[in-house]
C-alpha cells in the first residue's frame, strides 16, 4: 500500500514537472514566435524616431528660456532628472545662478489666476473683466520680466525640448530615464501670458497683445510633437484656455485662421498612442511590474514560471490595444460618447494595462473635442475679418458645415441692436463641461 502511495506520488511529481517544462519551454517558443513582428515594428519606430529626432539635448534657445523664467518668475519648463537622465545642462541646472529663482511670488496669486483665466475664458462673448489688484500688481512687477521673454522669443529660434526623448529609451528597454518637461510649471507660465495678453486687450493695447500672443504661442509650439501622453495631455491643457483668449482679440492676422487647424491633436495622440502601446508591451514582458500587487505576487520576469505568461500577456495586450486603436478615428464626436473598453483575452489579468488604455482613449476624445473648438474659434475669427473689411458684421458667411461634426452646421445672424452671434446647432452634451463654449456673440466690429 505505501509503496503504490509513494509510486503514485512519484509520478506525480514527474507529470507536474513534465507539465512545467512544457509550460515553460512550449510557451517561451510560442511567444517568441508571436513577439517577432511586434519586435520589428519596435525596432523600426526607434529607427524612425532616432531619425527624425538626432539630438536629444534642448537647443540654446529654450535653455536661454528656462534661464529668463526661473530667474525672473521662479517658473521652469525644464525639470531636474535626478541624474536619470542623459542630459548635458542636467548637473548644470542645479548650481548655475542663471537658473535660480523663487517661486514663493508665484503660489501668491496662482489661485487666483486659475479662477481669473477660468472665468475669462468661458465667458461667451468678448467681454474681459479687469483682473483682481494682485494680479494687477503682479502684472506690473513682472513688466520687464515678460519683455525679456517677449524679446528673446520673437528674436531667436523657436525653443525646442527633445521630444522623443523618454519613449525611444521605454522602446529601447530602458525603464529608469525620466521625462524632463516640468508640467505644471510650463501651464503656469502660458497662464501668466495669457493674464497678460488680456489686460492689454481690455486695455486698447491690441497690437501688444497679438504680440504676446505669438510669444505664447511659439513656446506652446514644442509641445506639438512631444512624443508621450503626457505631452500631449499638457498641449491640450495650455491650447484650450490659449484658444479662449484668442477668441478676445481683434484684428488678429487671417493666418491666424490657418494656425489654428494646422495640427491634427486626434492624430498626433493617435501615434502616441501607437507608440506607447509597444513601449507598454516591452515594459511589461521585462519588468517585475506586478510583484507588489496582492494578486499579482508571482508574476515577474524573474520568475521562470510566469516569464512565458507575461510574454503572451505582452502579446495579448498589444494585439487587443491595436485593434481598438482603428476604431478610435471613425468616431463622431458630436454624437453621444460611446466608453471604449477593451476586452483582453479572459487569462490574462494585466488590468494595469487597461487604465492606461482607458487614460490614453479619453485624450484622445477630448483632442477631438479641441479641434471642434479650434474650428468654431476659425469662424470667430473669420467673422472678425469680414466686419473688418466691412466696416461692419457681415449679414452671411460662407461655409458654415462643420467638417468635424458633419451632421451640423453653424448659425450665424446679427440682431436688430447690432449683436453678432454665432453657435453651433444642436450643442453636443459635453458642452457643459468644457471651459470653451460653442456660442460666441460680440457687438462691437474690429475697427
Amino acid at each position: 500500500m505505501f509503496k503504490s502511495k509513494l509510486t503514485f506520488f512519484r509520478w506525480y511529481v514527474f507529470g507536474v514537472i513534465g507539465l512545467l517544462a512544457v509550460w515553460m519551454i512550449g510557451g517561451n517558443l510560442l511567444a517568441s514566435y508571436l513577439e517577432k513582428e511586434i519586435d520589428r515594428k519596435i525596432a523600426q519606430k526607434v529607427k524612425e524616431l532616432e531619425e527624425q529626432y538626432p539630438d536629444p539635448e534642448p537647443n540654446d534657445s529654450a535653455l536661454k528660456l528656462e534661464a529668463i523664467l526661473l530667474k525672473e518668475f521662479g517658473l521652469g519648463l525644464i525639470d531636474k532628472t535626478d541624474g536619470q537622465g542623459v542630459f548635458k545642462f542636467g548637473d548644470y541646472m542645479g548650481y548655475h545662478p542663471d537658473f535660480d529663482g523663487s517661486h514663493d511670488e508665484f503660489e501668491k496669486i496662482k489661485e487666483s489666476l486659475d479662477q481669473y483665466i477660468h472665468n475669462q475664458i468661458s465667458k461667451p462673448n468678448d467681454e474681459i473683466e479687469p483682473p483682481p489688484e494682485e494680479l494687477q500688481n503682479y502684472l506690473e512687477s513682472k513688466a520687464d520680466a515678460l519683455n525679456k521673454v517677449q524679446n528673446h522669443v520673437l528674436n531667436s529660434e523657436l525653443p525646442k525640448l527633445n521630444t522623443v526623448f523618454e519613449t525611444i529609451y521605454l522602446l529601447k528597454g530602458d525603464y529608469s530615464v525620466v521625462s524632463p518637461l516640468d508640467s505644471p510649471e510650463f501651464t503656469n507660465f502660458q497662464k501668466i501670458l495669457a493674464l497678460d495678453i488680456l489686460e492689454k486687450q481690455r486695455q486698447g493695447k491690441n497690437q501688444e497683445a497679438r504680440e504676446m500672443l505669438e510669444v505664447s504661442w511659439r513656446i506652446s509650439q514644442l509641445l506639438k510633437n512631444y512624443s508621450f501622453i503626457t505631452g500631449k495631455s499638457l498641449a491640450l491643457t495650455i491650447g484650450e484656455f490659449q484658444t479662449g483668449v484668442i477668441r478676445k482679440l481683434d484684428n488678429l492676422s487671417p493666418y491666424w485662421q490657418e494656425r489654428l487647424l494646422e495640427h491634427d491633436y486626434p492624430l498626433s495622440i493617435l501615434k502616441t498612442i501607437e507608440e506607447w502601446h509597444l513601449s507598454l508591451y516591452n515594459v511589461t514582458r521585462n519588468l517585475d511590474l506586478y510583484r507588489d500587487t496582492s494578486v499579482l505576487t508571482l508574476l515577474s520576469s524573474s520568475n521562470p514560471l510566469s516569464t512565458s505568461y507575461l510574454r503572451l500577456s505582452a502579446v495579448d495586450y498589444y494585439g487587443t490595444m491595436t485593434d481598438e486603436l482603428e476604431g478610435l478615428p471613425t468616431r463622431n464626436v458630436c454624437s453621444p460618447e460611446e466608453k471604449v473598453i477593451p476586452n483582453l483575452a479572459w487569462w490574462n489579468l494585466l488590468d494595469n494595462s487597461m487604465r492606461i488604455w482607458i487614460i490614453s482613449a479619453n485624450e484622445e476624445l477630448r483632442a477631438a473635442k479641441y479641434m471642434l473648438e479650434l474650428e468654431f474659434t476659425q469662424k470667430i475669427l473669420q467673422v472678425k475679418e469680414l466686419a473688418k473689411k466691412q466696416g461692419k458684421w457681415p449679414d452671411s458667411i460662407p461655409n458654415l458645415d462643420s467638417k468635424f461634426c458633419p451632421d451640423r452646421q453653424y448659425i450665424y445672424k446679427v440682431s436688430e441692436d447690432g449683436t453678432m452671434t454665432i453657435s453651433l446647432d444642436k450643442q453636443p452634451e459635453w458642452v457643459k463641461d468644457r471651459d470653451l463654449p460653442l456660442i460666441y456673440s460680440d457687438r462691437t466690429p474690429p475697427q
